[in-house]
């Protein structure tokens, strides 16, 4: 492979105009398909699971009751009373909201109070039949806790109810809902819209992500010493990004396409990008410094520079093909999971590293070469000159690069600080592990599920929409749940009152359920719909027990009535899609660690470095996700991360986060790891090959880990909310596997294995190892 890669990147080098050019002609080419077969992204997503099933069930049988719904909230401005006028204006802005295409349903807040306190004015009078009188005191409490307008009459709540399956509405029809609702002015009446209704990705890329690119870019002058070294990565970074997202965009008019999945993509594909072209240009580099202090850049005639741009080619460029398919494995394989809009996302995600990782193998090596000497700003040309070592070996062009020569011991304070986990292995291990496990305890606690609309900014329409729900109605009425009964034999029209109030006492009698009513029947009487509300939150933990409790019932009810019971609704397909990932995440893990070990036991030859490599990572992991449950669920440091109502940890994304993780350490773990590799078998003991190299690599994996860092945390303010504890997630579990692990734990533990660590079956140990063995 590194011969391959070597030519590859020398022809690149020596038609480097040739190859910008079909760069640029391959980025004009998905930009077109883009534009020409591309569509709106949403934030809908594709959902298979019981609860969803379900609702597609219901929704068959009766309309306008299972479809994905969302409310309008309409409040009293000054905190009077609402005024016939205003009741009025409502009438007709809902009025104008079922004339929206796709809505199959707006229930009329003051029809429905109207309609209720009549029938309560009936019974009470004893003027309704005998028999509804008995079922209304049958449902006693269970339908009298249920109101659409508040006591105080400031507040009314309206629910829309559309064709579509929940999370599948599209954004278009979103905005057209609002745009209806506010089409007439209500003088004294705040309009807001519940998170069903609202396309919250105002942006793909915002004010945070690109001070993130800012500060990736200031890692980039620091570590390279030059504005035109920093800029490469990040010329090649956006090459590849621009191909990948407009690539994805251009599908995005076939297939199911997310503001989610493209802003995972835009992620990945900023920071792999960065890094892969990084790698590839601080080794060749440092190939430059050695030529330069050879007198070689007043001499070269092109050559010296096309041999140094192969040989990074061959040996980092090596790295990034092993450490790009980690991070494609790990991606791709959350197709595994069964949730399409995940696979969706992966796919996305694996096609941004390939490119990435195809930019870094053939533009890179084209702008070096147009780049030329440049890259080294004057100074540090001058700098490498006189540092040169009187007893160093000249370095020429038609000479291979000595990799012991280019990673030459690191005396003083840099030295010392950089060879600490090398020459204190146990301190580092302890403490590493210690720190590690001390942040992974909070991770015990974590609870998954979807946001509500109490995770919004607090000045968004959702937010006080949900709030204002909340304090009118409690916290369930902002996502009820739907039960759905099926007889075993159809009802009769004079059975049904009876059956329903039966099951609404049934259901009442639950636990964590605040109001109980009957919403709809199938024509055949074969299906009877309940609306539950719960008395916590949709993704509280008494909501998620109520599911479960509902389903549970189902016995009973066969038994008692030969009827059985399922739910639906929101809160239910959050805790559906929670189990399905925290099912799948163990087979999941087990196929990206299974498969990423393969691949680096192909690239180093060796037993112990792969199983230490995903040691590493499930201790960053499992802190990393300590962490993000305490900020986000328990809400500490919440205020300086914009966490004001924490809630469940977002039900995708340990998952998410497995796959990225996993693939960007193990890409860490083989540019370090390759670096004391090649030390080693270039005649280095052991022991010293890992501080050399240590010393060597530490920079770079330095930079690389934070620009990932400053590229992700830019997406901790994003506008998409699902995004931001994910970029939380994904930054300090980079953070946490390159400084303590790949930095810290591997050198140490690879220093007490010491020559153990390169054995693999079949190899007799030798202190220096043959090309054979590579």
């Amino acid at each position: 492979m590194a011969n391959l890669l070597s030519r590859f990147a020398a022809a690149c080098a020596h038609r480097a105009w040739l190859t910008v050019a079909c760069w640029a002609v391959i980025v004009a080419a998905v930009g077109s398909a883009a534009a020409a077969e591309g569509r709106a992204l949403s934030n809908s997503f594709n959902i298979s699971t019981r609860a969803a099933d379900l609702a597609a069930e219901v929704q068959a049988a009766v309309p306008g009751i299972a479809g994905a719904s969302g409310q309008i909230v309409f409040t009293s401005a000054d905190g009077a009373p609402f005024t016939e006028a205003q009741q009025a204006g409502v009438v007709q802005a809902l009025a104008a909201v079922a004339d929206v295409e796709s809505v199959t349903q707006v229930v009329d807040p003051f029809v429905t109070e109207a309609y209720r306190d009549e029938q309560m004015a009936a019974f009470l009078a004893g003027d309704l039949p005998a028999e509804q009188a008995a079922a209304y005191t049958q449902l006693g409490m269970a339908a009298m806790s249920y109101h659409l307008v508040s006591t105080d009459d400031t507040t009314a709540v309206a629910t829309v109810v559309f064709s579509y399956g929940p999370y599948e509405v599209p954004g278009d029809i979103k905005e057209a809902v609002q745009a209806a609702a506010l089409t007439v002015p209500i003088d004294g009446v705040q309009v807001d819209f519940s998170q069903d209704l609202v396309l919250d990705a105002a942006s793909l890329v915002g004010p945070g992500e690109l001070i993130g690119v800012a500060a990736a870019a200031i890692v980039l002058v620091v570590m390279l010493g030059s504005l035109v070294a920093a800029g490469l990565p990040i010329l090649a970074a956006a090459t590849g990004l621009g191909t990948a997202i407009l690539a994805a965009l251009a599908f995005a008019g076939t297939v199911h396409m997310t503001s989610l999945t493209l802003i995972l993509g835009i992620m990945l594909g900023l920071a792999v990008g960065i890094d892969y072209s990084l790698f590839i240009i601080n080794r060749h580099r440092r190939r430059l410094l050695t030529l330069v202090a050879a007198g070689q850049d007043k001499t070269d005639d092109g050559s010296a520079l096309r041999q140094s741009i192969a040989d990074a080619a061959a040996t980092s460029g090596r790295a990034v093909v092993f450490a790009g398919g980690t991070v494609v494995t790990a991606l791709a394989a959350l197709n595994l999971t069964g949730i399409r809009f995940l696979g969706d996302m992966g796919t996305v995600g694996a096609v941004a590293v390939v490119v990435g990782v195809a930019v870094a193998l053939s533009f890179t090596p084209a702008v070096l070469r147009l780049v030329g000497w440049h890259l080294l700003p004057r100074a540090q040309r001058q700098r490498a000159t006189v540092q040169v070592a009187d007893d160093a070996p000249s370095a020429t062009a038609e000479q291979p690069p000595d990799v012991v020569a280019d990673a030459p011991p690191v005396t003083g304070w840099r030295g010392r600080v950089g060879a600490f986990p090398a020459r204190h292995p146990i301190i580092t291990l302890v403490a590493g592990g210690l720190a590690l496990a001390a942040m992974a305890v909070p991770s015990y606690a974590m609870r998954l599920g979807l946001t509500d609309g109490s995770a919004s900014p607090t000045d968004s329409t959702q937010y006080r929409a949900y709030k204002a729900v909340e304090t009118a109605f409690g916290a369930g009425a902002n996502s009820p749940l739907l039960a759905v009964a099926k007889p075993t034999e159809p009802l009769t029209e004079a059975g049904l009152l009876g059956f329903e109030a039966a099951v609404v006492t049934e259901l009442f009698d639950l636990s964590h359920v605040k109001a109980v009513v009957p919403v709809g029947t199938s024509p055949d009487l074969t299906m009877v719909a309940f609306q539950v509300v719960p008395t916590g939150a949709p993704s509280s933990t008494g909501t998620e027990k109520l599911v479960h409790a509902i389903r549970d019932l189902s016995a009973k009810l066969e038994r008692d009535l030969g009827a059985t019971i399922d739910v639906t609704g929101l809160a239910a397909v959050n805790v559906d899609m929670a189990d399905t990932l925290a099912g799948a995440l163990p087979l999941y893990m087990g196929v990206v660690v299974g498969l990423s070990l393969v691949l680096m036991f192909l690239a180093f030859r060796s037993v112990a470095v792969p199983l230490l490599g995903a040691a590493g990572f499930m201790l960053s992991f499992f802190a990393a996700m300590g962490a993000t449950v305490a900020v986000y669920q328990w809400g500490w440091l919440g205020g300086p991360l914009g966490v004001h109502d924490p809630g469940p940890i977002l039900s995708f994304l340990p998952t998410v986060l497995v796959g990225i993780q996993f693939g960007l350490a193990m890409d860490y773990q083989l540019f370090l790891v390759s670096g004391i590799r090649e030390l080693h078998l270039a005649g280095l003991p052991a022991k010293e090959a890992v501080t050399r190299g240590l010393q060597a690599n530490r920079s770079v994996v330095m930079a690389a880990a934070l620009i990932m860092m400053s590229v992700f945390c830019g997406f901790i303010y994003a506008d998409l909310v699902q995004v931001r504890s994910l970029a939380f997630g994904m930054a300090l579990g980079i953070g946490l596997d390159a400084f303590v692990v790949r930095l810290g734990l591997i050198p140490a533990a690879l220093t007490l294995l010491g020559e153990k660590a390169w054995w693999r079956p079949g190899v007799k140990r030798t202190r220096a190892r043959t090309a054979a063995d590579v």
